[in-house]
């Protein structure tokens, strides 16, 4: 093995080792893309998502050689990219599920339902098909990444739940204020008449 082929090897190893221990992952398998569109895709998610997310082409049987997970190491067949993240962000994940989504296929095949309940589809032939993710160290399969996707971001949960704490201290002091409020008025009237 020539000293250019074990340092690129040297390279991927550790490039995919830090993006299997510190990153979300979002695994797509990419069809009858040129090295163009793959910039142009690159860019786009970078600049929809403010830099939260980048997209890097990866080689499956290095990257799977890398995991001791069964379950990743089976999502990982031919040409495969990932969209990686720090943060687990819904709207993030949204937006780049929007864009991939988006790609548009040169398929003559019918789209198909993501799932019995769901009216989503997706190409018969997608350019971009989502294979599944490895988020917070579990491998998730690409209905639950969706499901993920639908939840309200973490400010907007806490704004909920400070609404749902605030909100019934608020009652109580309504409930022990009428009670007093209503056996004031009532003793007025009795004492009037």
């Amino acid at each position: 093995m020539s000293s250019l082929t074990r340092i690129r090897k040297n390279y991927l190893n550790s490039l995919y080792k830090n993006l299997l221990s510190n990153q979300n992952l979002l695994f797509y398998q990419f069809n009858n893309f040129n090295v163009s569109q793959l910039s142009g895709l690159r860019g786009v998610i970078d600049s929809e998502t403010n830099g939260k997310a980048s997209l890097t082409v990866i080689r499956s049987g290095v990257f799977r050689g890398l995991s001791s997970d069964p379950n990743l190491k089976q999502l990982l067949t031919g040409n495969c990219c990932v969209v990686s993240f720090t943060h687990i962000d819904p709207p993030t994940i949204k937006s780049i599920l929007q864009k991939t989504d988006s790609i548009k296929s040169n398929s003559r095949f019918r789209p198909l339902p993501l799932s019995i309940q769901n009216t989503d589809t997706i190409p018969a032939n997608p350019k971009m098909l989502l294979l599944g993710g490895h988020i917070g160290n579990a491998t998730v399969d690409p209905f639950h990444i969706r499901h993920l996707a639908n939840l309200p971001s973490l400010p907007q949960i806490h704004s909920q739940i400070h609404s749902i704490i605030s909100n019934p201290s608020a009652s109580i002091h309504s409930h022990i204020s009428n009670p007093s409020s209503r056996l004031h008025s009532l003793l007025k009237s009795h004492s009037q008449q």
